[in-house]
């Protein structure tokens, strides 16, 4: 419940605009989805998300913050094991953009260094980076509300053996990298 009510406060801070006609600030509330690997078994992080950024002419410069439940095993709904603190820091590109009336639509490309603190229901927890790659397609209304999705291959550290005590009694496999997806989508003013 914490992490809700974290969440809707920063959602709800005013964003600053300085008056400059190329430098806007613009933020957005997302739905979190993330497929990886974890100690080689299959691992789904999902929750909500919070972006903030800087625009200048076609670029983004953003922070993101996620909460996520982490899951392990075939379906999300096997039960949940923890939960994800995630931030990054990252850049977007807008490479197209088409204007008619009242409607824009964008398409993107991303570029996201974050951190992932998992806190375990054991108490004990994991921090390991994540860097992810992808592209975005916005549909932007009136100017100002819009409807983001991003799509990104998303790389993280797998734990070694010692690092930490695997969830469910499975042996952890070596120190390795490895890649996953991620979906994040959701609107923003």
């Amino acid at each position: 419940m914490r992490s809700v009510f974290i969440v809707l406060a920063l959602c709800g801070t005013a964003a600053a605009d300085d008056g400059d006609d190329d430098l806007d600030t613009s933020k957005g509330v997302s739905f979190v989805a993330q497929a990886a690997r974890y100690a080689d078994q299959p691992n789904r992080n999902m929750g909500v998300g919070i972006e903030f950024s800087v625009d200048y002419k076609r670029w983004q410069y953003l922070f993101e913050g996620t909460v996520a439940g982490v899951s392990f095993g075939k379906d999300f709904g096997d039960g949940l094991e923890g939960t994800m603190y995630r931030g990054g820091l990252g850049v977007r590109y807008i490479a197209r953009k088409f204007h008619v009336r009242n409607f824009d639509t964008e398409l993107g490309f991303e570029l996201i260094a974050a951190v992932q603190n998992i806190e375990w229901e054991d108490d004990d927890n994991d921090v390991r980076p994540e860097l992810g790659l992808g592209f975005s397609w916005n549909f932007i209304f009136f100017e100002t509300i819009g409807f983001r999705t991003s799509l990104r291959v998303a790389w993280t550290r797998t734990p070694g053996v010692g690092t930490m005590t695997c969830p469910g009694s499975m042996a952890c496999g070596d120190d390795r990298i490895t890649a996953g997806f991620m979906l994040v989508t959701g609107l923003t003013w």
